[in-house]
This record gives C-alpha cells, structure tokens and sequence, in this order.
C-alpha cells in the first residue's frame, strides 16, 4: 500500500493551497470527504461573475470570485486543478478586455498572474482585490471625466439657447439623445444645481446686465433674455433678487 499512500499523501498536500502557509492537513480527510463527488465547473456563475465585472460591478465580482474559488476546497485538487486555471484565465482575459476597452493599462502591483504564480487561494483573492480596485478606480475616473464633459456641454448649451423661451431640460436630452431623467440627475449630482434653476439664473443674470447696460425696455429686456412674458419675468426677478427690474435699474443709476 506504500505507492496508494504516498499518492494520497502528495495529493493530500496540494491542499495547503486553500488552507495556507504553516497549515496541517489530514490526508485522510482530503480524500474520504466528497471523494465520490465529481466537480462540475459552474459556468453559469463564472457567467455572471464576468458580467458583474464587465458592467463595472468589481466588487460584487471580487465577492462571486472568491465563492467561486472557495467552494473547489472540498473536492481533491487534482479534480480542481484545471478548474483554477480555467477561473484564472476567465479573470485575465475579462480584464484585458476592459482594460483596452476603455484604454488603461494594468500597474505593475495588479498586474494579471497565471494558475501557478500563487502559492495560496488567499494570496489570489487578495491579488484579485488589488486588480479589481484598479479597474474600479479607472472606471470611475473615466466616468467622472465623461460626466463633467457632459454638464460643459450643457451649459454651453444653455449659454446659446436661453434667450428661447421653450429652451428647457427636455430639449437638452433630446439634443443629447438621452432620458430628461438621467440628464436632470446627471446635472444635478455634478453641480448640485438643477437644470431648471440655473437656466431661469442665467436669465435673471442676463436680464440684469441688459437693464445695466441697455435702456432697453423691461418688456424687451424680458424678450431678450427668454422670458415668456413681462408679468411672468417681473415676477421671477423680484422673486431672485427681491427688487423690481425697474428699480434695480434705478438702483444701479443712481450708484453710477
């Protein structure tokens, strides 16, 4: 029985891959636990694992990871073996897709290992955590990047538009081929202003320069500035700046 116990001894002691450095491993238990069951890969959730981290969902990726990586422990290794590779190389190849995808690289401290590079399950999840926060970081920094070239381009829309009266959020989606809902909040989260708000201040803004520099009637100062009527921007102004527009442009002559 010398050759069968060796053999057992030896797969036996692949296991210190799921239980780590300085562990003890009971031979016997490695092998009689489980041993009529066949491993059978979950393909379904290594599926939803790449769909998570493709769609940007690192963490909840990193969590299916693990879970995916931790329930091989029961079986023998040399069953799983082949599994670990076959998750590794998933993982690595999700990652260079994403990474050419939205062009970064991969740091040298996260950079992608093979099935052999690692002695233990949790030097793998912890390597993996340091990979998926890099993709995390990078994805959210791109999105930033997007997000605030998104509101530059509407208020430089707002800048062209507002002497329009029926200039509004919904024009601007539609301009941008986007939801009114997902452009108000966009907006909103970025300058924590509405898109509403600051188009009617930019108006009063606007307004107020005119008055200033114009003598312009309130009526075609009202006009200008995209204001539906004068009783509507009167009522607006006061309402901003607590003065009538006929008495801020008092107010601004008899300080000059």
């Amino acid at each position: 029985r010398l050759h069968l116990l060796y053999r057992q001894v030896q797969d036996a002691s692949m296991h210190r891959f799921f239980q780590g450095h300085r562990c003890i491993i009971n031979a016997q238990n490695t092998t009689e636990e489980d041993i009529q069951n066949t491993y059978v890969y979950p393909a379904d959730k290594e599926k939803k694992m790449l769909d998570m981290l493709l769609s940007g969902h690192t963490e909840d990726a990193h969590s299916m990871f693990k879970e995916l990586l931790m329930h091989m422990e029961k079986y023998p290794f040399s069953s799983v073996q082949v599994a670990i590779s076959r998750l590794i190389m998933s993982v690595n190849n999700a990652v260079r897709h994403i990474s050419e995808l939205n062009g970064f690289a991969i740091e040298s401290k996260s950079e992608l290992p093979s099935a052999d590079r690692l002695e233990t399950a949790e030097n793998l999840i912890d390597h993996y955590q340091l990979v998926f926060d890099h993709i995390r970081s990078n994805l959210s920094e791109k999105r930033n990047t997007k997000q605030e070239r998104l509101v530059r381009q509407i208020n430089e829309r707002m800048e062209q538009a507002y002497t329009d009266p029926n200039f509004c959020l919904n024009q601007i989606a539609e301009e941008l081929d986007m939801s009114p809902i997902y452009v108000s909040r966009l907006y909103k989260q970025q300058t924590m202003s509405t898109i509403v708000d600051v188009i009617q201040q930019l108006r009063i803004r606007k307004a107020c320069e005119l008055l200033e520099q114009t003598d312009w009637s309130v009526a075609d100062v009202a006009e200008q500035t995209g204001f539906a009527s004068s009783s509507y921007f009167h009522r607006m102004f006061k309402r901003s700046l607590g003065v009538t527009p006929t008495d801020f442009r008092r107010s601004k002559a008899n300080a000059q």
